[in-house]
C-alpha cells in the first residue's frame, strides 16, 4: 500500500524505445502509480520538464541525435542545486567509466537493462521517499525562514517603539527641567535677591531708622513666606509629600478627609492589599482619584462616593457617586482630559460615564506589567 504522496508522484520515463516504455509503465502502474509522462524524443525532455513538474525521472542514457549524457548536462543547467530531483539512468552499459561519468552529471541512480520489476520498485520508491522528505524538509525550512523573519520585524517594531518610548521620556524630564528651571530662576531666583538687598538695606537702617528697619523686616518675613510657599508648591506638583508620609492609601485617605466637611461622605475600599507599586503609578492614581473628588465636589452635588481600588495585573480605580450626573451633552473639560492623559501615559485606559439624574462612574486602568493592553477597563465583580 502506497502513501498518498507516492500515488500522487509524476514519473518522467524519457526513451527511445517503446516497448522499455512500455515494460516500465506496466510495472510502476501495477504498483500503484498513475501519473506518468512517456517520450520517446529526447528534444522534447526539456521543455516537459518545467511544465510536467516530475518527481522522478527515468531516462535512457543512449539515444539517437540525444543522448542521455547530454540530457543530464543540460538537466544540470535546468535543475536548482537547492531541488532534489532524482534522475534514474537506463542502461546495459556495466563499466565503471559510464558509471562514474552518469553520477558525475547529477544522476541520483542507474538500473541495468534488461529491467529488474523489482529492483525499478525499490529505487523508484526509496528516490522518492527521499524527494518527498526533501519538500517537507524544504517547506518547514521556508516556514522556519518565514517565522524567524516576521519574529525579527516585530522585533524590530518593538525595539523602534522602546526607543521612542524613552525618547519621550527623556523628553519629557528635560521639558521637566526646563520648567523647574524656569520657576527658579524667574520666581524664587529674584525674589531671593531682592531679599539680599532687603537685608542690607535693614542693616544700614538699624541704628539710623529703627522704625523703617522694623517696617523692611514685616516685608521680609512676608517675602520669605511666599518664597516658602513657592518652594513647597514646586516640591507637591514634583511629588505630593503625603506618598511618601502616608503611603498611597493612606494619602487618599487624608484628601477624602479634606471634603468631608464639604457635606460628602467618601468610602475608600481596598480588596486585599495593595503590594508597593512604581512611583509613577502611585502618582498617576493619586492624581486621579484628586481630579474625580474634585469633579465630584464642584459638580455633582451628591451626597456619597465610593472609592475602589483593586490590583491585580493592573491597578484599577473606580470612583462612583450619587449626584446628579453627566449631561446628555456634556463637554470634557480640563480635569477630565487630565485624568485622560495620566492614564494614557502609562500605557492605560479611562473611561466615565453617567446617567442625568443617577450619577457618575469613573474608571481607570493603569498596568503594572510591560506588556500593556488597551482593553476597556472591567468592572468589579
Amino acid at each position: 500500500m502506497f502513501e498518498a504522496e507516492h500515488e500522487r508522484a509524476r514519473i518522467m520515463i524519457v526513451d527511445d524505445q517503446i516497448e522499455d516504455i512500455s515494460v516500465l509503465k506496466f510495472i510502476l502502474k501495477k504498483a500503484g502509480y498513475s501519473t506518468f509522462l512517456c517520450l520517446e524524443k529526447a528534444d522534447d525532455a526539456l521543455d516537459s520538464l518545467a511544465t510536467f513538474f516530475p518527481d522522478v525521472i527515468l531516462l535512457d542514457l543512449y539515444m539517437p541525435k540525444v543522448s542521455g549524457l547530454v540530457l543530464l548536462e543540460q538537466f544540470q543547467t535546468l535543475i536548482p542545486p537547492e531541488s532534489y530531483l532524482p534522475i534514474i539512468v537506463l542502461t546495459a552499459d556495466k563499466t565503471q567509466q559510464v558509471r562514474s561519468k552518469v553520477l558525475s552529471l547529477g544522476a541520483k541512480d542507474i538500473l541495468s537493462k534488461p529491467l529488474d520489476s523489482v529492483e525499478i520498485l525499490l529505487r523508484v520508491k526509496h528516490l522518492l521517499e527521499a524527494r518527498f522528505l526533501h519538500l517537507r524538509l524544504q517547506g518547514q525550512n521556508q516556514y522556519l525562514e518565514e517565522e524567524v523573519a516576521t519574529r525579527t520585524h516585530e522585533l524590530a517594531v518593538a525595539h523602534e517603539a522602546l526607543q521612542r518610548s524613552r525618547e519621550a521620556i527623556v523628553t519629557a524630564r528635560e521639558e521637566e527641567r526646563r520648567r523647574l528651571r524656569r520657576d527658579l530662576h524667574d520666581g524664587l531666583g529674584p525674589t531671593l535677591a531682592g531679599e539680599m538687598l532687603k537685608i542690607d538695606a535693614i542693616r544700614n537702617l538699624l541704628r539710623t531708622d529703627p522704625d523703617q528697619a522694623e517696617r523692611l523686616l514685616v516685608e521680609l518675613k512676608q517675602h520669605t513666606q511666599t518664597a516658602i510657599a513657592d518652594i513647597r508648591r514646586l516640591v507637591y506638583n514634583l511629588r505630593p509629600p503625603a506618598l511618601d508620609d502616608l503611603g498611597l492609601l493612606g494619602a487618599l485617605q487624608a484628601q477624602a478627609l479634606q471634603y468631608e466637611g464639604a457635606g460628602v461622605h467618601i468610602s475608600i475600599e481596598v480588596p486585599g492589599s495593595l503590594t508597593p507599586l512604581s512611583a509613577a503609578i502611585e502618582v498617576a492614581a493619586y492624581r486621579i482619584v484628586q481630579e474625580g473628588l474634585t469633579n465630584v465636589m464642584r459638580h455633582a452635588h451628591a451626597r456619597n462616593c465610593a472609592i475602589l481600588l483593586r490590583l491585580d495585573d493592573a491597578f484599577h480605580i473606580w470612583i462612583t457617586d450619587d449626584g446628579c450626573g453627566l449631561p446628555l451633552h456634556h463637554s470634557k473639560g480640563v480635569g477630565i482630559t487630565s485624568m485622560r492623559e495620566r492614564a494614557q501615559e502609562l500605557g492605560g485606559t479611562f473611561t466615565i460615564e453617567g446617567v442625568a439624574g443617577q450619577g457618575t462612574r469613573l474608571c481607570a486602568r493603569l498596568p503594572i506589567r510591560d506588556s500593556f493592553t488597551q482593553n476597556e477597563t472591567t468592572s468589579p465583580s
